[in-house]
């Protein structure tokens, strides 16, 4: 399956051309808010603009390509234009899920693209220097992703709610954004996607390509509910301080 793939880094190229994609067309229902969680005020600036700007910090990153819903471009592009990107080359509209937008903007991202990486929209507190080394492992080992190991016990359970298993957190890892591919993997990948997938990582693995995991951040936090934003303004207040 992986036949006519190329690894494009049998040189030394120590810089790689990395495209960004940032995926931010999600309605966030959880949120119970009339704002998208992505266009939520933090710390004086849309969540979006954050992201944004810790993505473009990357000299490794040369370009982002932003997706939104259609109904929220012009919205997008007054937030690109008062946060001074230079970087976000493209603003597109998304599909009806995730894996529709991602797909969307792999068609957008530039043809000498030698790395692909993946990001949330709404995970505002991601670190030049995780967005660098993930850039790095996906150029060694084809693709790469940010993670980190559970805090707390996992149990499985039974369909009417009893413990079944206790599961050993040193085999379990909680896989976060970027997700950092060789082009012509994620590519391939996204040839014939199941619309339903909601991690990058799992279309890479149907090919059969093996994920590295780069060591990510519990500051790193994605916004899904109202008590995630109050956490993400102390962190950015702090300056991602996880003391």
């Amino acid at each position: 399956m992986l036949e006519g793939i190329k690894n494009f880094f049998a040189s030394d190229d120590p810089d790689p051309r990395c495209s960004a994609i940032v995926v931010a067309a999600g309605k966030g229902s959880r949120m119970q808010s009339e704002l998208k969680k992505q266009f939520l005020p933090l710390l004086g600036m849309p969540v979006l603009s954050h992201t944004l700007e810790a993505i473009e910090k990357s000299d490794m990153v040369s370009e982002i390509i932003l997706v939104v819903s259609e109904d929220d471009i012009l919205t997008a592009k007054d937030i690109v234009a008062a946060s001074d990107l230079e970087k976000v080359t493209k603003i597109v509209a998304g599909g009806k899920n995730r894996a529709e937008s991602v797909s969307k903007g792999l068609a957008e991202v530039s043809e000498d693209a030698e790395i692909i990486m993946i990001h949330d929209g709404v995970r505002p507190c991601v670190s030049e220097a995780m967005v660098e080394e993930c850039i790095k492992n996906a150029k060694e080992h084809g693709a790469s992703a940010l993670g980190v190991k559970p805090k707390n016990t996992i149990k499985r359970i039974s369909k009417d709610g009893f413990i079944t298993e206790t599961i050993d957190r040193e085999e379990l890892v909680e896989i976060q954004t970027p997700q950092c591919f060789q082009a012509e993997i994620i590519k391939k990948a996204y040839e014939d996607f199941d619309s339903s997938a909601t991690d990058d990582c799992a279309l890479v693995e149907a090919l059969g390509v093996k994920i590295h995991i780069t060591e990510g951040s519990y500051a790193n936090l994605k916004l899904t509910t109202r008590e995630d934003l109050l956490m993400l303004s102390a962190l950015i207040d702090a300056e991602f301080d996880e003391e």
